[in-house]
């Protein structure tokens, strides 16, 4: 059996979701995933999938295992990087993550200037406002405000930054603008959704102490970018990173609301700081290695400016 040929085939049923899509991103029919998980699941002697006509779920041996074998063929990736290219070239995928709004105006013009250095190096820019797994989606690197509380990653701040209430000048001209939380329920709020959960409450440290307000959205969206969209279009008022909308506030189509109220995080920070988030490995991909420092420079030089 060819164990590292099988632990691909695994990690493709887990990461396309289904032995059919599998099949078809491997090129491959689906009798031959099939007959390749059963010789995983015989070899080693555990149950890795469980699997009806409808519906497919990893095991909590299954869960292990792909964590596991995420981290082997990793390493995998960088043995052979480091004895088959000897030259200075760099190249190869670099899977990248970061929320909607920073990726489009931030990150991808960004990634634009590295891949002009290392045109051999194939972007895979993946923008989502959920968190997503770095294992599970086999990422290089996330872009996140705040940070993640996890031991086998590694976290760099980039740059300092703070979730803002904001609104256009025309919305504050109709409606008039808050002084205090209380206003906020007579005033038209942007919520946003994650997943099935749409954010009602926003929390604020009020002079050392935490207060919160249930506010009734006008409109929701789990698009960062609508949001900000929506709130220059004068729709209402929003809850921003200062990043994600600090040229708007440059330019003056937003401006911030009640700015002396600082929004509480589900870790306890006051502060929503930009993170670069990648795996804690002995070894990275040179190509990794030498985006990461290119990221930190990069930032280094947007705060040089500021």
């Amino acid at each position: 059996m060819n164990k590292l040929d099988n632990m691909l085939v695994f990690n493709t049923i887990v990461e396309h979701k289904g032995l059919t899509a599998a099949a078809h991103h491997l090129n491959t029919s689906p009798a031959t995933i099939t007959s390749k998980l059963k010789a995983l699941e015989q070899y080693y002697g555990v149950k890795l999938l469980n699997r009806t006509t409808r519906s497919m779920s990893l095991t909590d041996e299954g869960k292990k295992f792909y964590q596991l074998s995420c981290n082997a063929l990793s390493h995998i990736d960088v043995m052979e990087e480091q004895f088959q290219n000897k030259s200075q070239r760099l190249s190869g995928n670099l899977r990248i993550s970061a929320t909607r709004d920073l990726g489009k105006n931030v990150i991808a013009p960004m990634v634009d200037e590295f891949i002009a250095l290392h045109p051999d190096v194939v972007p895979h820019l993946i923008l989502s406002d959920e968190v997503l797994s770095i294992h599970r989606y086999r990422l290089d690197a996330i872009f996140r405000y705040s940070h993640l509380v996890d031991s086998q990653l590694i976290s760099r701040r980039l740059r300092a930054s703070k979730r803002v209430l904001c609104a256009s000048p025309d919305y504050l001209k109709r409606h008039g603008v808050p002084d205090s939380l209380k206003d906020l329920l007579n005033h038209r709020c942007i919520g946003s959704q994650h997943n099935e959960d749409m954010i009602t409450r926003w929390q604020f440290f009020v002079d050392g102490e935490l207060q919160s307000i249930a506010i009734n959205p006008c409109r929701l969206s789990n698009d960062g970018e609508i949001i900000k969209r929506w709130a220059i279009d004068g729709h209402g008022i929003a809850l921003k990173s200062w990043v994600d909308i600090r040229q708007d506030l440059k330019a003056g189509r937003l401006k911030i609301v009640l700015p002396s109220y600082l929004p509480d995080f589900s870790d306890g920070s006051k502060t929503a700081d930009l993170h670069l988030i990648y795996p804690h490995r002995d070894f990275l991909p040179t190509r990794t290695r030498v985006f990461i420092e290119f990221v930190v420079n990069y930032f280094k030089k947007d705060n040089d400016s500021r």
